[in-house]
């Protein structure tokens, strides 16, 4: 997409900045088995980050929203759509790359840990070849791995339980579907735009977005509700024959977070 559609895109969230609300307390993310948000990324220190209170809305709280229509951090679907399992708290997919990237992060986080996990019997680093196959920027590669049965999926699950693993699915919800799409918004706005940033790609929520600026213009102080209502409805509209789904899901992430 083009910086031009980006920048409508991101003038929408702009819009709607008068209604930013502050953070709530309290709240983690994931199965609550041993999770909590380690690092926010609102909070500060990294590139393009934003200070915690300025962001205007609770992340823990989102994508705890969000990840409760998905998963926990050990939940695999051995055959998503046919574009191989996926893994985690908003279900990182392989044939899309985002699970080898999920396990590129937790290499990076704890390369000795991340190496002892996948270590055959025979010390072969099967993990690092995993990252190579998952990662490969074509698609048949990514699939060619089975995942969804027996030791790789055996230690994909039971992952689910590391500290680390948690860390680096929160991070990359953040920074693939999340971060720089959301700067200043509130609660509802941000887990129904995060909702489907995971689901239906970035690329289709930030054109979306640029499509309701064109059309509408800024939201005026107040008049977030009417442009809120607008990607909703459009977000079931893109999904197709899912379309009734997508409007019972956003319903429920709405609910949660009001």
């Amino acid at each position: 997409m083009g910086a031009g559609k980006l920048l409508l895109g991101l003038g929408v969230l702009g819009g709607i900045v008068y209604l930013a609300v502050r953070k709530k307390d309290g709240t983690t993310s994931g199965d609550g088995s041993s999770g909590t948000w380690t690092d926010d990324p609102t909070a500060g220190g990294g590139e393009g980050a934003t200070d915690d209170n300025a962001a205007g809305f609770d992340w823990p709280r989102v994508l705890q929203a969000v990840s409760g229509q998905e998963g926990a951090y050990g939940t695999l679907n051995p055959n998503d759509v046919n574009r191989g399992v996926s893994w985690g708290i908003i279900q990182f997919n392989q044939g899309a790359g985002s699970l080898g990237q999920v396990l590129k992060r937790w290499k990076e986080l704890d390369p000795a840990g991340f190496t002892t996990w996948w270590q055959g019997n025979d010390r072969t680093d099967y993990g690092s070849q995993l990252i190579r196959i998952l990662t490969d920027s074509s698609d048949a590669v990514r699939l060619s791995v089975a995942l969804g049965s027996g030791v790789y999926a055996d230690k994909l699950r039971e992952a689910g339980k590391l500290a680390v693993v948690q860390q680096a699915q929160q991070e990359l919800a953040w920074t693939m579907y999340m971060f720089p799409l959301l700067p200043l918004i509130n609660d509802v706005v941000a887990g129904v735009v995060f909702d489907r940033s995971v689901n239906q790609g970035p690329g289709f929520v930030k054109t979306l977005l640029g499509r309701i600026l064109t059309e509408y213009g800024p939201a005026e102080a107040g008049d977030w509700g009417g442009r809120l209502e607008q990607f909703r409805v459009r977000a079931a509209q893109g999904g197709g024959p899912a379309a009734a789904r997508i409007t019972a899901r956003l319903a429920r992430v709405t609910a949660a977070l009001a």
